[in-house]
């Protein structure tokens, strides 16, 4: 599944809210650049930390059923990947056996990064790549 980055130039960081005709938008071919035979499953949540090192949750192999249950063993594939903004190489990547369907990521102002996976009951932040569980005692049903 090809993901399409875009950067935005020539924007200082104090224009963010004033002067959206500054933009430039620059499609980046190759990126991410990822190893020969490595499967980006579904992106279902990317962000970036302080040092804008950019962080994809996916689903590896793992697709959403279109009729049927959900599934319930855990992806053996690492889920997690920390790239490098410039080259787009990982520069490092974890969370097998974690998770059964991703869901979503982000990355909070002190460089936390909390998932959260469907059928898993919890939320999970990553400090140096181990991981914190928050159970979710409130069960919310949707639908």
């Amino acid at each position: 599944m090809p993901i399409v980055f875009l950067t935005c130039n020539n924007l200082e960081q104090n224009d963010l809210s004033e002067n959206h005709d500054s933009m430039n938008y620059q499609l980046l071919k190759n990126w991410p650049n990822l190893p020969n035979g490595f499967k980006l499953g579904n992106p279902t949540g990317i962000s970036i930390d302080a040092n804008e090192n950019i962080f994809i949750f996916h689903r590896a192999d793992r697709a959403w059923p279109l009729i049927g249950s959900m599934p319930d063993t855990y992806i053996s594939s690492k889920t997690i990947l920390m790239l490098d903004r410039d080259s787009g190489k990982i520069l490092n990547s974890w969370g097998e056996n974690l998770f059964i369907m991703p869901h979503g990521l982000t990355v909070d102002m002190d460089n936390n990064i909390w998932v959260q996976s469907i059928r898993v009951e919890l939320f999970t932040s990553f400090i140096s790549n181990k991981p914190f569980f928050f159970i979710m005692k409130q069960h919310i049903k949707c639908c």
